[in-house]
């Protein structure tokens, strides 16, 4: 668990950030909406909705998959640093889905005085399967972001 890492001495409680890619992406979003210690995400491909996914589309229940769509998270993620990368054609996930969530909380952001809040969305060339690819440059690109952002 993440109080283990800390008190051990392995994570540094004032610089904690979480990262994924697709549903990865969901998961750390969700981590660093429910523990304030995680101040930075980034996000590779990241699932928004769960009704995109196959599995998940089949469900009897469709409300309780708009339960846990991302922009539900977006009250307790205003104060966190965020950067997502996304394919221009990524029909798994979903490109416009990511750009909506992005779009949302920005918005909330700035209706809260926010005026530049640190969310990003960086849309790349989709590669791959259904255009769900990440090219190794894109992660290369995020992950030096992520230590430069844990450093400041």
């Amino acid at each position: 668990s993440l109080n283990f890492l800390i008190a051990e001495g392995y994570v540094d409680p004032n610089s904690i950030g979480a990262a994924g890619l697709s549903r990865g992406a969901y998961v750390a979003t969700q981590l660093a909406a429910k523990d304030e210690r995680i101040g930075t995400v980034l996000g590779f491909a990241p699932l928004t909705r769960l009704e995109t996914i196959k599995d998940f589309k089949a469900t009897s229940n469709p409300d309780l998959l708009s339960k846990y769509t991302l922009e539900n998270l977006i009250p307790d993620l205003l104060k966190k640093k965020l950067r997502f990368y996304i394919g221009n054609y990524d029909t798994l996930v979903s490109t416009p889905y990511c750009f909506s969530f992005i779009h949302a909380l920005s918005e909330s952001a700035y209706q809260q005085n926010r005026r530049f809040p640190p969310v990003e969305l960086i849309i790349y060339p989709s590669i791959g399967h259904k255009g769900h690819g990440t090219p190794p440059e894109i992660f290369t690109a995020g992950s030096s972001w992520l230590a430069e952002s844990l450093t400041h």
